[in-house]
């Protein structure tokens, strides 16, 4: 899956309300999340949300891989 909020309407509360909806689900189903992002702004966002890095990968770009623990 490949989520995101519009540029036009960002920095409102939108991507924080779905990703606690989120949050919410894997904590319901006792599930973690894992994400990725090469996008560095999003980093601390993420880590804002409770994601920790597990892993960065160099593809001439770098990869951020997050863990979210239910």
């Amino acid at each position: 899956w490949f989520l995101g909020v519009k540029p036009e309407v960002q920095h409102q509360g939108k991507g924080s309300a779905f990703i606690q909806q989120i949050i919410a689900k894997s904590i319901q189903e006792q599930k973690d999340i894992y994400l990725e992002t090469s996008t560095l702004t999003n980093i601390p966002w993420y880590q804002r949300n409770g994601f920790n890095i597990i892993q960065e990968i160099d593809l001439g770009y770098k990869l951020s891989i997050f863990k979210r623990k239910f």
